[in-house]
């Protein structure tokens, strides 16, 4: 019987393709969202998560210029939104100010539009009805016209007066369609008072209330992570073919894969390889269902052309679709993916499911090749350590370009690897994917 291998997949593998890395995704991500010409207050609220996320690394004697992972970035957005539905809520009296800054949800500008319009008009319509009760008759001219000549205490000067009093009595008699006039204007700067001024007010009657940033934050980071995973040009994929045309003579268990990017499928596609990802089987009987002629690609936390799919009513099913190429640019669908590296596990869609898959290829596999993963996945870790305890466990090859960094890290997952009773089966070649992969090949 042939040595089976399954290969396990991080961002690093994308690299080549030009996807960026978990930490340089974070880095464009923000500029992307900062450049847009449509200013908000998304792109503060991702750079105070992110500073805090850096904050928080240095306090556990990291580096706090490495960067931050997007899938930390995605996490603690999630959680901050529904910081509420936590199970420490209820023993958290506080959090920091900007999160509740953040999540102040004001009236805008829209909502006091109508409430100022109404009350100007009212109070315009008033002045007008009152002047036209009040309007200024032949006797009061004649009055106006004896003051002015008083004023000027010469009798000559009277034609004079009485002109001036006639052009009086005409411009005050013309005050009310003056004012009909200008019903239909907004006197911007007053306007704007009354805007600052309405807000101090609801703020001290209701204080706070619950807003939506970083829900919305959520749905602008999802809608720039398509354009940044997203692979177009298949050529850009050219690295991946030995890896698939391998596999495609049947020694491949599976390739199980922690990116949302498109990368193996677009070079399956160019070089005519079935792929089969689960997705249908797992509807149908809840097995991931392996078929002969195909390579098993295991998604382990979703793609990015994957959607839930959506009942008569509208509402959202558990099934999981995966779109075509030409509905990818709709921007209205939402990626069925799963974010943060504690937060991996979960009932909703395939994903359990997708999980066992993997457990289930590991098991039958004699070797492991590992190529772009930052091991800061703990159940993936812990699927690892299992299949190397295992007695018929063989090769654990590692690829990676900082091999000499991930034995350092004393604290870190590779460094329990080499103290494990089987280091002599890990094998390190240093490298990206596209430079190793050959290498892999041929010793599994």
């Amino acid at each position: 019987m042939a040595m089976k291998t399954t290969f396990l997949f991080g961002a690093g593998v994308s690299v080549s393709a030009g996807v960026p890395t978990a930490i340089k995704m974070t880095e464009q991500m923000l500029a992307n969202i900062t450049s847009r010409k449509r200013k908000d207050r998304v792109a503060d609220v991702l750079k105070y998560v992110i500073g805090g996320l850096m904050f928080q690394n240095s306090t556990k004697g990291g580096d706090p210029y490495a960067g931050v992972n997007i899938e930390d970035l995605f996490n603690s957005i999630a959680m901050l939104g529904n910081r509420r539905e936590l199970e420490a809520a209820p023993f958290i009296g506080s959090w920091h100010y900007k999160v509740d800054e953040f999540d102040t949800e004001m009236p805008s500008i829209d909502d006091y539009q109508p409430i100022y319009d109404a009350i100007v008009y009212q109070m315009m319509h008033d002045i007008k009805d009152a002047m036209k009760n009040a309007r200024i008759d032949h006797c009061s001219g004649d009055k106006i016209d004896q003051a002015l000549s008083g004023l000027i205490n010469k009798e000559r000067y009277y034609g004079v007066a009485k002109s001036i009093g006639t052009e009086i009595e005409k411009m005050v008699n013309q005050l009310p369609s003056s004012i009909d006039k200008n019903l239909s204007t907004k006197p911007k700067v007053a306007f704007n008072n009354f805007n600052i001024s309405m807000n101090n007010v609801i703020r001290d009657a209701t204080g706070k209330r619950k807003g939506k940033l970083f829900e919305d934050a959520m749905k602008v980071m999802v809608r720039e992570l398509k354009h940044l995973v997203w692979i177009s040009d298949a050529d850009k994929t050219a690295y991946l073919d030995p890896l698939l045309m391998w596999c495609k003579s049947g020694n491949c268990a599976s390739i199980a894969s922690l990116n949302y990017d498109n990368g193996i499928e677009s070079s399956a596609k160019r070089l005519g390889v079935r792929i089969h990802n689960g997705l249908e089987c797992i509807q149908e009987n809840g097995e991931f269902g392996h078929q002969p002629g195909s390579v098993s690609l295991i998604k382990l936390h979703g793609s990015i052309n994957w959607t839930y799919k959506r009942r008569e009513d509208g509402s959202i099913s558990q099934e999981v679709i995966e779109n075509e190429d030409d509905k990818f640019a709709d921007e209205q669908y939402d990626p069925a993916l799963i974010f943060g590296q504690k937060n991996k596990l979960t009932a909703k869609g395939p994903f359990l499911d997708l999980y066992r898959a993997y457990r289930d290829s590991l098991n039958e596999s004699a070797n492991l090749v590992v190529s772009g993963y930052s091991f800061a996945d703990s159940h993936i870790n812990e699927s690892i350590l299992k299949w190397l305890n295992r007695s018929t466990a063989g090769k654990l090859i590692i690829l990676d370009p900082n091999v000499d960094k991930l034995r350092r890290d004393y604290r870190g997952f590779v460094h329990q690897l080499m103290t494990h009773p089987k280091k002599d089966n890990i094998e390190f070649i240093q490298g990206y994917f596209a430079e190793g992969i050959l290498e892999c090949l041929n010793k599994v």
